[in-house]
C-alpha cells in the first residue's frame, strides 16, 4: 500500500460557461487560447495539442470516466480541483464537480483548493485581448470578491458540506482537506477557519484539514504548500526571450528540493510536469526551459523521497489539464502518455527503495523565536491592511457611521479602548450613532469620559457591538453570544464591507 497520496491540480474550465460567452465571446472555453497559441521566440514549441485531438468537454460524462481511469492506471490518487466562490455566493466553473457529485460511480477522488482571488482584466498584458474580447473595456473587475462574517461563512460551509460528505471526499483523520491559494488575502481567514472547524465537528467530521498556499502558516491552519513553480521562479528569473522570461527546469527542480520545510508546521511541496503559460499571458508569461521525461522523471523521485523523509501524506502535482499554461499529466501528441508513465514509474522506484539520493537536512530548533516573530508578523500585516483599508475609504467619503445607520444601528458599544478603539469612537462621536459605552478587561483605564465597563460585567442594552481588537473578534464574540441580544460585529467586517 502506498505511504503518500498524489493529488493533481485540477482546472474546471473546459465547458462553456455564461460569463466565458460574455467577456470572450460566445463558446469560449481554455482549449479556444490552447488552439490559439502561436510560438513567441525561436524554437518556441506552440501551440500545445492532446493527444488524439481530444479537446474534451467537462460536462461530457464520458469524459470523467476516461480521466478517472487514466488516474487508477497512473497513480494519480485524487484531484484537487479549483473552487471559485466569490462575493454574495456568486461561483463560477463548478458545473464538473457539481456533475462529479451526482456520478457516485466514477471512481475520482478528490477535495477543492479556494482559488479566492477576486478576477480581474487587464488588456494591456492580456494576450487574449486581440483575440477574443469583446466590447472596447480595457480593465475592470470581472467578478468581486468579499468575504463578510458568519452568515456568509455559514453559507459557504453549507455549499461544500455535501461534497465533504461523499465518500470521495479526500480526508486526513476524517477531516476534510481544503486548501486555499491566497490565504494573504482573506482578511478574516483565521476567524473563518475556526468557524468552519467548528461546523464541521457539528457535522461529524474531525474539523478542517486547511492546507495554505504560501511559506506562513496562520493559526488555525494544519499545513502549508509550496506552490511550484511559480513560489520557487518569482524569486530569481532568469532571462528574457523577446519579453518572455525564461527559467532552466533543472534548475527550479533544485530549489523545490533544497528548500526547507517549515519549521513547526506541517510543509507539502509540489512538483511539475513544464509551464508555458503564453498563451494566457502572451510576452508576459513564463515558459520553463531544459523539460525532458528524464528530468520529470529524476524530480519526482526527488520529491517522493523528500515527502517521505518529512512524513508527508501527499505530493501535489501541478497540474492535471493546464493546458493554458503548459502544466498537464493528460497525454498529449509530443510525449503520449510519457508523462504520466514518468510519474507512476517515479512513485514505484521511490517507494520501493530503488531509487535513492542524498536530500538537504530539513530545519531543526528556534521554533519559539520563529512563532513569536511570526505571531508579531502576522498581527501587524493584519492591522496595517485594515488601518490602510479604513483611510481608503475615508478617502472616498465612506463612514462608519454611515455603515451602521444604513442597517439601522443607532445605539453601540465599542469593545476595546487600545489604538482602534480610540479611532471608532472619534468617528463617531459626533455622528447620529450614539456611542453609549466602552468594554475592555482593563476597566479603569480612565482615558475616556464615556463609562468603561469590564466584558464580565452586565452589558446594557444597544443595537450593536463593535469588536475593535480585529485579532480577538472569534474569541470575544463566543464570549459576548450569552450576555447581550446585541448584534456583535467585527471593525475589520465593517471597514472591508463599506
Amino acid at each position: 500500500m502506498k505511504s503518500i497520496r498524489t493529488l493533481s491540480m485540477y482546472l474546471p474550465q473546459y465547458y462553456r460557461t455564461p460569463e466565458n460567452d460574455e467577456w470572450w465571446g460566445e463558446g469560449f472555453t481554455e482549449w479556444t487560447a490552447v488552439k490559439a497559441a502561436t510560438p513567441v521566440f525561436f524554437g518556441h514549441h506552440q501551440p500545445k495539442a492532446p493527444l488524439n485531438d481530444n479537446y474534451y468537454n467537462l460536462l461530457d460524462r464520458s469524459t470523467m470516466e476516461w480521466q478517472a481511469a487514466l488516474m487508477k492506471k497512473y497513480g494519480i490518487d485524487g484531484q484537487c480541483i479549483y473552487h471559485y466562490y466569490f462575493k454574495d455566493g456568486r461561483m463560477t466553473l463548478q458545473k464538473p464537480v457539481e456533475n462529479l457529485l451526482q456520478w457516485k460511480d466514477i471512481d475520482m477522488p478528490f477535495c477543492f483548493c479556494w482559488a479566492n482571488e477576486r478576477w480581474i482584466r487587464t488588456w494591456q498584458f492580456d494576450p487574449w485581448a486581440d483575440k477574443f474580447r469583446k466590447g472596447e473595456i480595457r480593465e475592470q473587475v470581472l467578478i468581486e470578491q468579499k468575504y463578510g462574517g458568519r452568515n456568509e461563512w455559514e453559507k459557504h460551509f453549507d455549499y461544500l458540506l455535501p461534497f465533504f460528505q461523499d465518500e470521495r471526499y479526500i480526508k486526513i483523520d476524517n477531516a476534510p482537506v481544503f486548501a486555499i491559494t491566497s490565504p494573504n488575502d482573506i482578511y478574516c481567514l483565521e476567524e473563518m477557519m475556526a468557524y468552519w472547524k467548528r461546523r464541521a465537528t457539528e457535522n461529524g467530521f474531525r474539523g478542517m484539514y486547511f492546507i495554505l498556499s504560501g511559506d506562513m502558516p496562520y493559526q488555525g491552519a494544519d499545513a502549508i504548500l509550496r506552490h511550484a513553480p511559480h513560489a520557487f521562479y518569482n524569486r530569481h528569473r532568469n532571462m528574457e526571450k523577446q519579453g518572455v522570461f525564461t527559467f532552466d527546469y533543472d534548475v527550479l527542480w533544485d530549489r523545490i528540493i533544497d528548500e526547507p520545510a517549515h519549521v513547526r508546521c506541517k510543509t507539502y511541496f509540489e512538483g511539475m510536469a513544464n509551464c508555458d503559460d503564453t498563451p494566457r499571458r502572451g510576452q508576459k508569461g513564463v515558459v520553463l526551459e531544459g523539460f525532458s521525461v528524464q528530468a520529470f522523471y529524476e524530480g519526482m523521485c526527488r520529491l517522493y523521497q523528500k515527502s517521505m523523509q518529512l512524513g508527508n501524506e501527499f505530493v501535489f502535482i501541478n497540474a492535471w489539464n493546464e493546458w493554458g499554461e503548459g502544466m498537464y499529466l493528460e497525454p498529449d501528441k509530443e510525449y503520449g502518455f510519457q508523462i504520466l508513465e514518468a510519474v507512476k514509474k517515479a512513485q514505484e522506484d521511490s517507494m520501493s527503495g530503488k531509487i535513492r539520493s542524498i536530500l538537504p537536512e530539513q530545519n531543526k530548533g528556534i521554533e519559539k523565536q520563529i512563532i513569536t516573530a511570526e505571531s508579531k508578523s502576522r498581527k501587524f500585516q493584519k492591522s496595517y491592511k485594515c488601518l490602510n483599508k479604513w483611510m481608503e475609504n475615508l478617502e472616498k467619503n465612506k463612514y462608519l457611521y454611515d455603515y451602521l445607520i444604513g442597517k439601522g444601528i443607532k445605539t453601540v458599544a465599542i469593545y476595546g479602548c487600545g489604538e482602534m478603539g480610540r479611532h471608532v469612537l472619534a468617528e463617531l462621536i459626533n455622528s447620529d450613532v450614539m456611542v453609549k459605552y466602552l468594554i475592555d478587561q482593563n476597566y479603569n483605564i480612565g482615558k475616556s469620559s464615556l463609562k468603561v465597563v469590564s466584558p464580565e460585567d452586565s452589558l446594557e442594552d444597544v443595537d450593536a457591538i463593535v469588536v475593535t481588537p480585529i485579532m480577538e473578534y472569534e474569541n470575544i464574540e463566543l464570549k459576548l453570544r450569552d450576555k447581550t441580544k446585541a448584534e456583535i460585529l467585527s471593525l475589520e467586517e465593517i471597514i472591508y464591507d463599506i
